[in-house]
């Protein structure tokens, strides 16, 4: 149908006789059950806990020297560079496929997230009331601008790093997204909540 040949494409009759147009349609439920389970496949590929737990450590100057967009008053010490923050809460009907899950704790998983934005980005804010991140990743003349929150999973012990495309090509940003996930390494280690083994 998307031939520029109009001589290749088919002709209506030949595209409304085609199998896929008169096969058996499915259900609304139907549709809900196969995405639920590739959803569940995905979470199972994000999984790192069989990797090596990153141990750098961020710069407490990434959080008071203001380059480009680089600005928050953290007086933290070197091992938790936090403020005056509060955790969000995790809510399963607002996120995203570009996730993962962690048991680590949250001045862990923010540090990493530090580190990653200082040596993937030139231009990054840190929130100043939450655990997030602003960041604006070059690569080959394209620029893709991600946001990144650690969210507190309710009534578990553990934590979802989500990420957002706010502007730029999202081919990119997918392949940004799993160079992000490398810094994390084995602390991706957690299944997404309720998930039954």
């Amino acid at each position: 149908m998307l031939q520029l040949d109009p001589i290749s494409r088919p002709t209506l009759a030949e595209v409304c006789s085609h199998e896929w147009f008169n096969q058996k349609m499915p259900s609304a439920i139907e549709v809900k059950e196969e995405f639920t389970s590739r959803l569940a496949e995905i979470s199972k590929t994000n999984i790192h806990s069989g990797e090596d737990m990153p141990a750098e450590t961020p710069n407490p100057d990434i959080f008071n020297n203001v380059v480009n967009w680089r600005s928050t008053d953290a007086e933290g010490n070197e091992n938790d560079p936090c403020v005056e923050r509060e955790v969000e809460e995790y809510v399963k009907d607002y996120i995203n496929c570009t996730h993962f899950f962690s048991t680590a704790s949250l001045s862990v998983l923010f540090n990493v997230l530090a580190v990653c934005a200082h040596k993937m980005s030139k231009e990054y804010m840190f929130s100043d009331d939450t655990y997030g991140v602003v960041m604006t990743i070059e690569h080959e003349g394209s620029k893709v601008i991600i946001a990144v929150s650690i969210l507190k999973v309710p009534d578990e012990e553990k934590y979802c790093v989500d990420f957002r495309r706010v502007d730029g090509e999202s081919v990119l940003y997918s392949r940004l997204y799993n160079q992000i996930l490398e810094y994390f390494g084995g602390f991706a280690d957690a299944h997404s909540p309720g998930h039954e083994e």
